[in-house]
């Protein structure tokens, strides 16, 4: 009722501004930032509403999101990235034929910088009007009060890029904005046929960490033109290339793929506690 009340009659229900508190790593030092983990509170109406929103795109988001994302979706997890992987991995050891390449795409602070104007535009076809005007109340004018132990801090800043920390719909919100920016990566690459001949995916995407699969390393140029126009940085430093063979063993130890996946190696050379 409070809620219907306040959008019926244009009101503002104060849920926008969040407190952040910034707790240090467990073992770590707690004089460095790099060493703070920052948690956002939020009160209690915005936690219901943001509930609510959720549950409510969650059937439209399923049906426009690509089968290659793993992250942030029901019944959905980190095992189906690795048993992707398996799958690469079991198919090269069987078929000497086949030679993958992965290329690993790290982003940097990704769900920090997508831009919340693009978003909406990119919602605009997907949900409901109502369901977009939940969404834009709940990114419209957010602030941050930092709190530091000991000290009186009433200085809320806006924050207006990337997705508010500590919202249920975040998570979604971002792989809704990926999904349109890996669209256009699609475009720009050639088709990998090694993989559709082999039955193999042509991407593994976990949130915002993308394998690339084809039969040749993809132009990584491109790819961070790409995303650049979404805002979206790739941090090359991390991008890794992996070139995955039956006689080779170099495939076996990179943190990408690593673990020896696939093979009998990988039982022998586990810890048994």
């Amino acid at each position: 009722m409070i809620i219907n009340k306040t959008f019926k009659n244009h009101e503002d229900l104060d849920i926008n501004n969040r407190i952040l508190v910034a707790l240090p790593k467990p073992g770590k030092p707690k004089e460095p930032p790099q060493n703070l983990r920052h948690v956002t509170l939020l009160n209690s109406i915005r936690k219901v509403l943001s509930t609510i929103a959720l549950t409510r795109i969650r059937p439209a988001v399923e049906n426009y999101i690509s089968c290659s994302q793993s992250g942030f979706r029901p019944n959905r997890s980190t095992s189906d990235v690795v048993w992707a992987h398996r799958w690469i991995s079991a198919k090269v050891l069987n078929y000497a034929e086949i030679e993958i390449d992965i290329t690993g795409i790290d982003m940097s602070a990704a769900f920090d910088t997508i831009d919340r104007k693009q978003l909406l535009q990119r919602l605009t076809n997907l949900i409901t009007e109502d369901e977009k005007r939940i969404i834009q109340f709940l990114l419209s004018n957010t602030t941050l009060n930092v709190k530091i132990s000991g000290a009186n801090t009433e200085e809320p800043f806006l924050t207006n890029i990337g997705t508010p920390q500590g919202d249920s719909p975040s998570p979604v919100l971002f792989i809704i904005y990926l999904e349109q920016a890996l669209k256009n990566v699609r475009s720009t690459l050639d088709s990998p046929s090694n993989t559709t001949e082999a039955h193999l995916p042509n991407e593994i995407v976990y949130a915002d960490d993308i394998d690339f699969i084809g039969n040749q390393p993809v132009n990584v140029k491109k790819i961070e033109e790409t995303l650049k126009v979404h805002k979206l940085k790739v941090n090359v430093d991390k991008t890794e290339h992996t070139s995955v063979r039956k006689y080779s063993e170099e495939w076996k130890t990179p943190r990408k793929v690593g673990s020896l996946l696939g093979s009998k190696e990988d039982i022998e050379h586990r810890k048994h506690l």
